[in-house]
């Protein structure tokens, strides 16, 4: 189960993570919902697109705090315009390696699973993906 971050206290957690994927969740978009059954089975096949190294999942809430949003809202103008991190609430997941953001998906709902999963191993640099059973 996804970590939820809500308070800017949290984010180191995020930060140190080796490897992470993050939903951006805003309440007044319907859209995350979406993304957080991609993100859910990013995370129940992990073991099949990337068996060997531990990927951490968080559901970023940046509206929660303000401090909170102050830190998003500057990682969205750092990353601009390599990475639409924004996603402007369509609930984008982005992906972290080491802290640094890799890759970026505004609407990851629109593309079947195998491919986010390819896309996740790539993005974190390696392994086959092993067959599902």
């Amino acid at each position: 189960m996804a970590i939820a971050l809500e308070r800017f206290d949290q984010v180191s957690a995020l930060l140190a993570a080796p490897r992470a994927i993050v939903l951006v969740t805003v309440a007044w978009s319907p859209w995350p919902s979406r993304s957080r059954h991609v993100l859910g089975a990013l995370e129940e096949t992990q073991d099949r697109w990337l068996p060997d190294a531990p990927v951490t999942f968080f559901d970023l809430w940046p509206e929660r705090e303000a401090e909170l949003d102050r830190w998003y809202e500057g990682l969205c103008a750092t990353y601009a315009p390599r990475f639409e991190l924004h996603g402007h609430g369509y609930g984008p997941l982005w992906w972290l390696a080491a802290g640094a953001i890799v890759d970026c998906l505004t609407k990851p709902y629109l593309y079947p699973l195998a491919e986010l999963q390819e896309r996740s191993r790539s993005a974190f640099g390696g392994g086959k993906i092993v067959p599902g059973e």
